[in-house]
């Protein structure tokens, strides 16, 4: 999955893109946004178990962070 070009430019902190099938427990729900003419919500989460980014490396269960929610299922 490509990391959306407005996300990388906004100075967001990247911290890993979780591989699909990985496995997140949503938090909260934060504020509304459009990026690359799609409109969804950023969620705070934390990863659970087993997950792996893109790359393939594993995630720390229990590392939390924000997820844009129209890449969650």
């Amino acid at each position: 999955m490509q990391i959306p070009a407005a996300l990388t430019a906004s100075g967001t902190n990247l911290v890993c893109a979780l591989q699909s099938g990985s496995k997140v427990k949503i938090l909260k729900l934060s504020h509304k946004q459009s990026i690359d003419s799609l409109n969804s919500f950023w969620v705070y989460v934390e990863i659970m178990e087993n997950a792996v980014t893109t790359d393939g490396k594993k995630v720390q269960k229990g590392t939390n962070g924000y997820c844009f929610s129209v890449y969650l299922e």
